[in-house]
């Protein structure tokens, strides 16, 4: 497997088992509210993966005497945001359609109380309920999944993409013993 699907990949179960745990303690469910807000935190994941995947890559072109332009390394952390999307995208038709099918009456809940706070009309309430119940089946989170993971993944690979490119100075030798 190339490092960018490991990374990728890798990236992607990290975030399914911070996904998991959060249901176990009841931040995709019950504490729902409060679950919206630290679910924030799994972007650390693919920061962090994306990150580490390019110092390797960088470290790899200083030992070769190699550069590791912009451009490259841009192009190597889009590739792990892709195998990232894809993964996230499969665990989320998974988590939606076979773990927490019960999230959805949770979230109908929630806005059932947002929309009487602000005296929306009964009558409207089934029409987002509907709307909801669409987005929370597993094939729309898939979908919402891989488009977010591509978004995503593209802000992340542009800016660390820039931390982490290397052009060896002119006239430098590299020391193998370093």
């Amino acid at each position: 497997m190339n490092s960018a699907a490991f990374y990728g990949f890798a990236i992607a179960l990290a975030g399914a088992i911070f996904t998991l745990i959060l249901y176990a303690l009841g931040f995709h469910t019950e504490k729902l509210d409060m679950g919206q807000h630290i679910g924030w935190i799994g972007l650390v994941f693919p920061v962090i993966g994306i990150a580490w995947a390019l110092k390797e890559k960088k470290q790899e072109a200083i030992q070769d005497g190699q550069t590791l332009s912009y451009g490259k390394s841009f192009q190597h952390a889009f590739l792990i945001a892709v195998f990232w999307s894809i993964g996230s995208s499969i665990f989320a038709a998974f988590y939606y359609g076979w773990v927490n099918t019960e999230m959805v009456d949770y979230v109908i809940a929630q806005q059932q109380i947002q929309l009487e706070e602000r005296d929306v009309p009964q009558d409207q309430w089934e029409r987002v309920a509907n709307f909801t119940r669409t987005v929370f089946s597993p094939g729309a989170q898939a979908a919402i999944a891989a488009i977010a993971g591509l978004i995503l993944g593209t802000i992340i690979s542009l800016v660390t993409a820039a931390f982490y490119r290397y052009q060896p100075s002119p006239g430098r030798t590299l020391d193998k013993d370093t």
